[in-house]
């Protein structure tokens, strides 16, 4: 599971070549699910990226891939041993390693649904 971004970069741009060249191609079903794992990836790089700034004294300097934090924390599971570093932090954290939604790309749905006031009523004597 960890070493999908890695190897599937090479589809989304982050990364050049790889074994997933054969998999980039131009079928519709294949561009939908590369659409679908570069949300995927989008999402595993913001909480990286949210985490390295959380743990400064761990992770100073080190890159937002999964490889370069597995290397770091000498681990063969970034997302285990992420989650121990800030398990105080889960319930603030969005997936995939935290609790709460990610909500990249998610728009308020509280606006769509209000509606606009209109004009009092006339008086009922009038």
């Amino acid at each position: 599971m960890e070493d999908t971004p890695e190897k599937l970069g090479a589809c989304s741009g982050r990364t050049a070549g790889g074994p997933a060249s054969a998999f980039c191609s131009s079928s519709p079903a294949n561009r939908r699910a590369l659409r679908w794992l570069r949300r995927r990836l989008d999402l595993v790089y913001d909480v990286l990226t949210r985490v390295i700034g959380l743990i400064p004294d761990k992770l100073a300097g080190c890159a937002a891939t999964m490889g370069a934090v597995r290397e770091r924390l000498d681990s063969d599971s970034a997302l285990m041993a992420l989650r121990g570093l800030v398990a105080g932090q889960l319930r603030t954290l969005p997936a995939p390693l935290g609790f709460q939604p990610h909500g990249i790309g998610v728009r308020s749905r509280k606006s769509a649904f209000q509606q606009r006031a209109g004009p009092d009523p006339p008086p009922l004597g009038a």
